[in-house]
């Protein structure tokens, strides 16, 4: 477990314990469900705005931008470089592709489009969802792609320039 996800040593330890007892059993019982609650409640009166506004939004962002190698030759754990340098490096290019693919959708939407508002309510009613959802997947951002490649595709296109008057 990686150790940006514990506030303290104690809590590392403490949830290296609970899990060593999951692990006798193999089930989830009332008594460990209990433990692992405490500990939740614990962490989240600690630090309420990274529970319910910090997490939230970096999941939000995680499922936008996460390179989407699923059904690629990619390792699950391609952001390990050290263990998988090739791997890493093309999911870093695709992050990026996908990265630069929302911009040139925010281009197309400056260039107010039709239908900008109920573009916009979409993108962010969907957003809403997301953020309430306390294990969300990033398979459930694909409902974003195709007004994002609208979007995108007005954001390529050049504006037409008026036609000339034809000479006499």
């Amino acid at each position: 477990m990686p150790s940006r996800a514990f506030d303290s040593p104690e809590q590392y330890q403490q949830t290296r314990q609970l899990l060593a007892d999951y692990n006798q059993v193999t089930t989830l019982t009332p008594e460990i469900d209990t433990r692992f609650g405490a500990l939740a409640a614990e962490r989240i009166h600690a630090r309420p705005f990274r529970y319910y506004v910090v997490l939230p939004l970096a999941r939000l962002a995680d499922m936008a931008l996460r390179p989407r190698t699923d059904m690629l030759w990619i390792e699950m754990r391609w952001w390990q470089y050290d263990r998988h340098e090739a791997e890493s490096v093309f999911a870093a290019a695709y992050a990026g592709l996908n990265l630069a693919y929302l911009i040139v959708a925010a281009i197309g939407f400056l260039k107010r489009p039709p239908l900008r508002g109920a573009i916009l309510a979409f993108i962010l009613l969907r957003s809403a969802l997301l953020l309430t959802l306390e294990a969300p997947e990033p398979r459930y951002t694909l409902e974003f792609f195709p007004p994002l490649i609208a979007l995108a595709a007005i954001g390529i296109t050049r504006p037409k320039s008026p036609s000339l008057p034809s000479a006499p």
